[in-house]
This record gives structure tokens, C-alpha cells and sequence, in this order.
């Protein structure tokens, strides 16, 4: 079974601590996208500022961060279960994977679901999955 790499297990624990903290119940996903964004030393931020120019990061980073918290989705989870599951998610969704999974699967994983603020808000900005991993690949 695949590890998650430290910087990764960092954000989602600071992430299920802020949002926990917070009372946030949804747009969980999107609220991850955000620290993974955010946390400078993240390989999914790191590979975003090599491609993309600052000023669309930046307005990225504002849409969601001005989305989350007016979203208003029926369902509303705990972030602890929430955070738990999805790393049982990444790691079954990358279980072939050679080496840890990193910030960058999981953003992948974020942008290719529709359902996200994050998929519509990296659209507007013609940010798109592929693009993603043919950075990645690089």
C-alpha cells in the first residue's frame, strides 16, 4: 500500500484540525485544494507557480477561498471521517503508483472531480486535469 508523503499527511491533518476547529462541514475537498495552494513547500503549489503566472494562482486561490465558506451543500460531513476516508481514497486510487503520493495526486484527484468549486475555478482560469499532469510529468 502506498504511503503518503509527510508534507501531504501534514496539510491533511492541519486541514482536519482547521476545519474541525472551524465547524466547516462542507466543501471539504475544496478547503484541502486551498492548503495544498497555500502551504509554499507544497509540491502541487511549487508545480503550479513553474507554470501558470502568479496573477492566476493568486485569483485561483481568491475564488475559492471567497467560495468555500458561502457554499451551501446539503450535505454536511465531519471532517475527521471526511479526511480519513479520502486518504483511503488516494491511496486506493494510486495503489500502483511507484513512490509516496504526494500533493500533486491529490490535486489531480481534486480538479478531476466536477462536483469541486476547485474544477470550476481552475477552468475559469483554463487550468484543466491534463494540463496538470503533463507538468507533472515533465
Amino acid at each position: 500500500m502506498n504511503r503518503l508523503s509527510k508534507t501531504l499527511e501534514g496539510i491533511i491533518a492541519q486541514t482536519t484540525f482547521d476545519t474541525t476547529r472551524q465547524g466547516r462541514l462542507s466543501a471539504l475537498k475544496d478547503r484541502l485544494m486551498l492548503a495544498l495552494i497555500g502551504y509554499k513547500g507544497s509540491m502541487a503549489r511549487i508545480l503550479l507557480e513553474r507554470n501558470i503566472e502568479p496573477w492566476r494562482l493568486f485569483q485561483i486561490a481568491v475564488r475559492l477561498d471567497n467560495s468555500v465558506d458561502v457554499y451551501n451543500n446539503i450535505e454536511r460531513l465531519n471532517a475527521v471521517e471526511f479526511y480519513g476516508g479520502y486518504i483511503e481514497h488516494l491511496r486506493a486510487k494510486y495503489n500502483n503508483k511507484e513512490g509516496l503520493i504526494t500533493s500533486i495526486d491529490a490535486m489531480i484527484d481534486i480538479i478531476s472531480d466536477s462536483h469541486t468549486l476547485t474544477s470550476k475555478a481552475f477552468n475559469l482560469y483554463d487550468v484543466t486535469e491534463s494540463d496538470i499532469i503533463k507538468w507533472a510529468s515533465k
